[in-house]
């Protein structure tokens, strides 16, 4: 609870697998995509 308690308070640093366990509540996750370039 302190990860999400952190995450809402905007903590410099998160991690990422945190935030891919809260997301994945609603069926999402952090990813890297590469950059489109216009």
């Amino acid at each position: 609870l302190r990860f999400v308690r952190d995450l809402e308070q905007g903590k410099k640093t998160l991690r990422l697998d945190k935030i891919n366990d809260i997301l994945a509540l609603f069926g999402k996750e952090v990813g890297v995509i590469d950059q489109i370039k216009e």
